[in-house]
């Protein structure tokens, strides 16, 4: 489970970056063929497994929808970036 929640996490956090990029660039699986981006649906669907097993780190991911959340906050990926 703990492998599965990081690649999760590895793949929102392409996919915030870069929404479009298809999945073949963002998985983990070497032997990804899908050549379209992730759906909403699919997103959704990661977002929630996320959520619902490890929510700090759903959270800084998506810090926005966090419950105390300060104006101008970067999440840590961005600031990591150089952004």
């Amino acid at each position: 489970m703990q492998i599965e929640l990081m690649a999760i996490e590895h793949v929102l956090k392409q996919w915030l970056q870069t929404p479009n990029k298809p999945i073949c660039e963002i998985s983990l699986n070497y032997g990804e063929k899908r050549n379209r981006p992730y759906t909403p649906d699919e997103i959704r669907k990661m977002r929630d497994f996320l959520k619902r097993h490890a929510y700090s780190t759903y959270i800084a991911l998506f810090c926005n929808e966090g419950p105390r959340v300060l104006p101008g906050f970067k999440p840590l990926y961005v600031r990591r970036a150089g952004e």
